[in-house]
């Protein structure tokens, strides 16, 4: 009998700690999420003409999208290509952090403006990843931390969100920057505004041990 009783206590004991153990696992998972967003727009504070075409305008996106640019053409998602302006994303580190990463014009030169040889045709603008580490204030406003190009190229950057967390989010950016103008053969300096649009909110679950 005090056998029967000892080996009962025993299972008892290994599943209490089986049940104890699994709580823990999922007091330890943690939830990451990201949002992306499609570019919706890209516009200059005064006319240019990126692609020496005679083409000047305020609209950079219509531009890029008639004549094409240097740098990013394609990034890779789940195992097929896409466009870089449809995969703008949040990341969201903690309750109060997050990491932006846009899919941004760059000037095409060095923060000297140091100018490569331009091409007639193509805008001379360089698409790239562009990071920001920031955090919401308790009145909503986005506090920047700190940048991928320490403005090197976008000085004054900010950050807006509107709508985050419903599905027709949006997120804007802008920032001083400068571009290479085929019209007047020279760098212009001047402020850049983008919009993008949420595409969907996607939840990817880790656990995590201490």
């Amino acid at each position: 009998m005090e056998s029967f009783m000892f080996k009962s206590f025993i299972k008892i004991s290994v599943i209490l700690g089986l049940l104890v153990s699994f709580i823990s696992c999922k007091k330890e998972a943690r939830a990451d999420s990201y949002e992306t967003y499609t570019t919706q727009s890209i516009e200059w504070s005064d006319p240019i003409d990126l692609a020496g075409v005679n083409n000047s305008s305020t609209n950079i996106y219509q531009q890029m999208q008639l004549t094409k640019w240097w740098g990013l053409q394609s990034v890779s998602r789940k195992g097929s290509d896409c466009s870089p302006f449809y995969q703008n994303k949040i990341s969201q580190i903690d309750s109060e952090r997050m990491e932006v990463q846009l899919f941004l014009p760059f000037p095409r030169c060095s923060p000297e403006r140091d100018r490569e040889v331009a091409k007639r045709g193509v805008c001379d603008v360089y698409l790239d990843e562009y990071s920001i580490l920031c955090e919401m204030e308790e009145d909503g406003s986005i506090r920047i931390i700190r940048t991928s190009d320490n403005e090197d190229y976008f000085k004054n950057p900010k950050l807006t969100l509107k709508n985050r967390f419903d599905k027709d989010g949006e997120m804007y950016f802008e920032a001083d920057t400068f571009y290479y103008d085929w019209k007047s053969d020279e760098i212009k300096d001047g402020h850049v505004k983008m919009r993008f649009l949420k595409n969907a909110k996607v939840y990817i679950e880790r656990y995590i041990r201490n």
